[in-house]
């Protein structure tokens, strides 16, 4: 019995995060995000991770019993959206861009910079705006440990779509590969919003949902080699589809102080749609609820 659940739970994942997604590359946007309000509907998708996202929002204030039912539905919309964009990236041109896309960052992009973004909303076709104004950019991401599991083929699948589509994608840890990338002229793509981990140095800067931790590495590279900075939100409206690439440039500022203006410009977005922050699944993790003055 316990290999029959097991065997459903990876058809009903393969599902979520292949299939579902998949859709957008054969039907307009506009019937896609028809498609997937249906799909929000239907309890037994992406519940598991619908609920905890909830169950993480209940627990920092940001979601109430109440409206519980509607907040889920707008989540799994969310999440949709954002699993479809690796497909987007690969199948869609400019037109797309331009027509769905609403960005007031880009015209504050140089040729080299620090990009600091959350885990928040679906900003993979971001990669078109830079390509666009010609900023060759690395990402920074946590690899997947394992090799079957549809979890790990998915993120394996983002990984491979990225790089096709000419993006430089690397692990956090890899030093030698973020020294080349620099060296070669390549922006940095970074999401500094994760939990605590042990040996790893962070920030956790106070904000009114609690203390933000936020991984202080790249924020002291940015003050050392005195690199532009730019912070970025990725933001959805779930109801039509279309995107919101809202950011500023920071300038001259120190670690601290742009892990600062970072964490104002999440919490500003946790209060227009709380429910599209992934970082939400391990919520008290991120956003300690014990305030503390922000320190390294």
């Amino acid at each position: 019995m316990g290999k029959l659940r097991l065997l459903l739970r990876e058809c009903r994942g393969y599902v979520e995060n292949f299939i579902v997604p998949a859709i957008a590359v054969v039907l307009p946007w506009s019937l896609t995000i028809s498609f997937y309000r249906y799909i929000a509907m239907i309890p037994w998708l992406y519940r598991s991770a619908t609920n905890a996202r909830f169950a993480g929002a209940k627990q920092l204030n940001l979601a109430s019993d109440a409206e519980e039912k509607r907040w889920k539905r707008k989540a799994k919309m969310g999440q949709m959206i954002d699993l479809a964009d690796i497909f987007l990236l690969l199948t869609r041109g400019d037109g797309f861009v331009k027509k769905y896309i609403s960005d007031s960052f880009s015209e504050h992009l140089s040729e080299q910079q620090v990009i600091f973004t959350p885990h928040y909303g679906a900003g993979v076709l971001v990669y078109r705006l830079l390509q666009r104004k010609n900023i060759a950019v690395a990402m920074l991401i946590n690899h997947p440990k394992g090799r079957y599991r549809v979890q790990d083929l998915c993120a394996r699948f983002r990984l491979w779509g990225l790089r096709r589509a000419g993006v430089l994608v690397f692990d956090p840890g890899d030093i030698m590969a973020v020294r080349k990338a620099l060296k070669a002229g390549h922006s940095l793509l970074i999401m500094p919003d994760m939990p605590v981990l042990e040996g790893v140095e962070s920030y956790r800067v106070a904000t009114e949902y609690g203390d933000l931790n936020l991984t202080s590495r790249f924020f002291q590279l940015a003050e050392t080699r005195k690199m532009p900075v730019v912070t970025v939100v990725f933001d959805v409206d779930v109801n039509t589809g279309l995107r919101y690439f809202s950011g500023a440039q920071q300038r001259e500022l120190s670690a601290l102080e742009y892990a600062q203006t970072f964490a104002e410009q999440l919490v500003l977005a946790l209060k227009q749609r709380p429910y599209l922050w992934h970082m939400l699944v391990v919520g008290p993790q991120v956003m300690l609820k014990k305030n503390r003055t922000a320190t390294d």
